[in-house]
């Protein structure tokens, strides 16, 4: 086997896993991207820490369709590897607590929250599960993580005055507030469905189509990121600067650590 040839067949594989990526063909991008890094001697190269990248992505994208199927385990799997490979999104980290929340593997779904709130302190979905955990547990944390759930407004249907009720952790039992967090636990995955309809619009819809959705999805969950940040894409794309510098903001004020917004951010000042 020559050296000419063993390149030219390790290139083909990447041209392929990119070609696969972007015709959303997950499951051959991953294979196509893992023959190439199998047959890598400089791991380290920005190339191949690319296609790292792109087979964690494209991992990361089968355990969504999996999840959509109802195959939970396959799903974790997969999910597992896109985090070993470096992928740290908030979101996925909370699914995969969830998902460990499923099989009663509390010690391990805490673990996948705490990650999710390494990378983004204001998820309150997964500050909400860790508390239930530690009530569950009776753990000293636990009134801690119930402060900052109520100074963020978590429970809308009771709101808390911390200030004028500074007795309140006695106002209901540990297996109480963990009650009342479950409910607004359960309501907020309600309202799931029409913000994973409005990300799904952002890669697959008409932009109008699209920005739709992403405004209906933000009067229901106005403190997720995700939504402000792509419905800046779609301003800057159309030329509304301002509309989409005020978008990248409110995403950085949601999460400081949304790096792709400061980016964005970036160009539209450079701009």
């Amino acid at each position: 086997m020559s050296f000419a040839w063993w390149r030219r067949r390790k290139a083909d594989a990447y041209r392929q896993g990119i070609d696969y990526y972007n015709e959303r063909r997950f499951a051959e991008a991953c294979q196509a991207f893992q023959s190439y890094l199998d047959h890598t001697h400089h791991p380290n190269d920005p190339e191949s820490r690319l296609a790292r990248f792109y087979w964690a992505e494209a991992r990361m994208e089968m355990g969504w369709s999996l999840l959509r199927r109802k195959e939970v385990e396959p799903a974790r799997l997969a999910f597992e590897d896109a985090v070993e490979a470096g992928c740290r999104y908030p979101d996925l980290l909370l699914h995969l607590g969830r998902l460990y929340d499923g099989q009663s593997d509390f010690g391990r779904a805490a673990h996948y929250y705490e990650q999710a709130l390494d990378v983004h302190p204001g998820l309150a979905e997964a500050r909400a599960h860790l508390a239930s955990h530690r009530l569950r547990q009776g753990s000293e944390s636990a009134r801690e993580e119930l402060r900052q759930l109520l100074e963020d407004g978590f429970l809308r249907s009771e709101p808390v005055d911390l200030a004028s009720d500074p007795e309140f952790f006695e106002s209901r039992s540990p297996e109480e507030w963990r009650s009342a967090i479950l409910q607004e636990l359960e309501l907020r995955e309600g309202e799931e469905r029409p913000v994973a309809e409005a990300l799904d619009a952002f890669d697959h819809s008409p932009p109008e189509v699209a920005r739709s959705l992403l405004e209906k999805a933000l009067r229901i969950r106005p403190q997720y990121p995700d939504l402000h940040f792509r419905l800046g894409v779609l301003h800057a794309r159309s030329g509304s600067l301002n509309e989409a510098s005020a978008c990248f903001q409110e995403a950085l004020r949601l999460n400081p650590g949304y790096d792709d917004a400061r980016t964005w951010l970036e160009r539209l000042r450079a701009a």
